[in-house]
């Protein structure tokens, strides 16, 4: 496997293992009357990583 398709493997595993995550939580985390929380898992878009943006490696 080249690195540049590894790197989009990842990347995709990466999103969708938060994605997954999420919806098994909101099982769990939902408020009465069906209003669901916040998701507890985010990605933020960027490269800031002072600012906890963007995936690192």
């Amino acid at each position: 496997m080249d690195l540049e398709t590894f790197i989009e493997e990842a990347l995709l595993q990466i999103y969708r293992g938060v994605e997954n995550a999420n919806e098994a939580l909101n099982a769990v985390r939902s408020k009465k009357g069906s209003t669901e929380f916040p998701k507890m898992f985010l990605l933020s878009p960027g490269a800031d990583r002072e600012k906890g943006n963007g995936v690192f490696f």
